[in-house]
């Protein structure tokens, strides 16, 4: 499905790029906030309209999370202006803005830990769609809908009897945002929905997010700094740093933009990543050729943590690449760790076969070949890994048949085992005797025999 784009461009000046006739569902005119003389968010400005995901990212302090509090009513913009459907809401209480049509989950789980999961949604559908002018005993019918379709659509139906303090990480963040989307919202804020979750149900939340796109309409805006979730399933991107935009624009242009790069990876590495060399561009008709040729002058497998980082990075690329989920963001970190060695600084097959990769990428060309090169590498990679585990095991030393000191251990061991047969049985079978005779002559095993004629014929 192609990305919808409707997030409009505000310039430092308060001008504006791509103005249409409707009213956006949110604006934000040069938004301030100040901490006494920390300045939290500086000028912000941007609209946006329905039906898409804004995925906002940044560092640590950059003003993401008190964005969402001047967005939710629990911080007022110092300067500056949020409109709503045309409609300012500056300045208004949490639970007006709420019952506006915004509303928004925490980085902590917030729940009623010793409510049931049913009772904390259904709390959420009658407090948060709409004032009510006195405090009710009982949920009404279009509350508990509410509240059982909210639970439906994040899939804790089957969970609405236990109490809240039960769920795992996963099924708490499924709970705030069951309870957030019972209230109706137009605009759901969602804060690092999937931080401490593995691979598995991040897959799971964005799912959830879509449907809530796709089937309801609902707007959202998440912050996250899981950047492969937050690229792969936003409309658009922003940026925020020390309380400003950084970048604005598609997911696609993110991993290429020189500040983002520089924010997230070190100052000076864009430069790095950007650079094509020359020879690579002459060669790059030959490129696939060249890294086959050229495996067998390169070692199998390198033991240090470089190579063994970089193996583990281009699997991962390889596996996101065949499964389809593989977007411009996953290339920035193994790009960074290749830089730190040349080309022909201690090379593995892997290291070329990945930089071959992210060559076609840079220039334009078809990328299957060179992943399909690039899997086959990983693929001899194990196999070489298993052959050398298999020979490795048969290089275990022989035992001395002569040693003392394991020619007593076997035979206390050996007569312990007779002392209990006879304390148990009150006789001695015919297997510990032998057991008694093996420890004394310290025969070799079964296993151990085996062993020694391999060598023997490897020898041979």
């Amino acid at each position: 499905m192609p990305r919808r784009s409707r997030l409009k461009t505000f310039y430092r000046d308060g001008t504006q790029e791509g103005v249409g006739g409707s009213v956006p569902l949110l604006s934000c005119r040069r938004v301030s906030i100040f901490f006494g003389a920390l300045v939290a968010i500086n000028k912000l400005s941007f609209e946006l309209e329905k039906g898409i995901i804004l995925g906002i990212g940044g560092p640590n302090g950059a003003g993401k999370t008190t964005l969402f509090d001047a967005l939710s009513g629990l911080h007022s913009p110092d300067t500056g202006d949020i409109l709503l459907n045309g409609r300012s809401i500056s300045g208004l209480p949490p639970h007006e803005i709420c019952h506006a049509g915004i509303a928004r989950t925490f980085q902590l789980n917030a729940f009623f830990g010793t409510m049931s999961v049913m009772e904390n949604v259904l709390i959420a559908s009658q407090h948060g769609h709409k004032s009510i002018d006195f405090q009710r005993t009982y949920f009404n019918s279009s509350e508990r809908r509410r509240a059982e379709s909210a639970l439906e659509l994040v899939g804790l139906s089957d969970k609405a009897h236990l109490t809240a303090a039960s769920l795992d990480i996963l099924g708490q963040k499924l709970l705030m945002i069951a309870a957030a989307i019972a209230t109706d919202p137009q605009l759901l804020l969602l804060d690092e929905p999937v931080g401490g979750l593995i691979p598995r149900e991040i897959e799971q939340v964005e799912q959830i997010i879509r449907k809530l796109t796709h089937e309801r309409d609902i707007t959202i805006i998440l912050i996250e700094h899981v950047m492969r979730f937050l690229t792969g399933l936003s409309d658009e991107i922003l940026i925020m740093n020390f309380g400003e935009k950084l970048f604005q624009g598609s997911p696609d242009d993110l991993a290429s933009d020189k500040k983002v790069i520089d924010v997230y990876l070190g100052e000076g590495v864009s430069g790095k990543i950007g650079s094509v060399r020359k020879d690579e561009v002459k060669n790059s008709e030959n490129g696939l050729e060249s890294v086959a040729d050229e495996s067998n002058s390169l070692k199998l497998h390198e033991s240090d943590k470089w190579s063994i980082d970089v193996e583990s990075f281009a699997r991962k690329l390889c596996q996101q690449y065949f499964n389809g989920r593989l977007y411009p963001i996953d290339y920035m970190e193994l790009e960074k760790l290749l830089e730190e060695r040349g080309e022909d600084d201690r090379p593995t097959r892997v290291s070329r076969a990945t930089r071959r990769v992210i060559h076609a990428k840079k220039i334009g060309e078809v990328e299957s070949q060179t992943f399909e090169l690039l899997r086959t590498v990983l693929e001899e990679e194990q196999n070489v890994r298993g052959i050398n585990m298999i020979f490795s095991n048969r290089e275990k030393p022989k035992l001395d048949f002569d040693n003392k000191s394991l020619r007593l251990k076997t035979l206390e061991e050996a007569t312990k085992r007779i002392l209990d047969s006879e304390s148990r049985q009150g006789n001695i079978g015919g297997k510990e005797i032998e057991e008694l005779r093996s420890a004394y002559l310290l025969k070799p095993s079964v296993d151990e025999k085996i062993l020694n004629k391999s060598e023997k014929m490897d020898n041979g």
